[in-house]
């Protein structure tokens, strides 16, 4: 939070103490399916003031579905940018595998 109100991120440059902040475009978050599978697909667009994101890191709370079941795996970690478990009920090995992502710069 700033004096402007709040953001999902805010940070403060620790030499010229510039404030610069993010936010999450609401109903812009969407699900990536295994329809989406080998495609680029938006999943989330950010309203930026002060910065430009570059990279982006995976890292952890993400949530999968089985597609041979109604499991559902939460808090997965992409760290490693591969994750691995197994369906009990759909009797499968579940993964996310080959996570690429790239950052587009929009045009407003």
């Amino acid at each position: 939070q700033d004096s402007r109100g709040d953001a999902n991120l805010v940070i403060r440059c620790k030499f010229c103490k510039r404030v610069s902040n993010a936010d999450i475009i609401p109903g812009s978050i969407l699900p990536y399916s295994l329809d989406d599978s080998g495609h680029f697909k938006t999943i989330a667009k950010f309203d930026c003031r002060g910065l430009e994101f570059t990279e982006f890191s995976p890292r952890c709370g993400w949530s999968a579905s089985s597609v041979n079941s109604d499991a559902v795996f939460d808090d997965i970690s992409l760290t490693d940018e591969i994750w691995c478990d197994y369906d009990e009920k759909g009797k499968c090995e579940v993964s996310i595998q080959n996570f690429q992502s790239q950052i587009i710069k929009l045009k407003c």
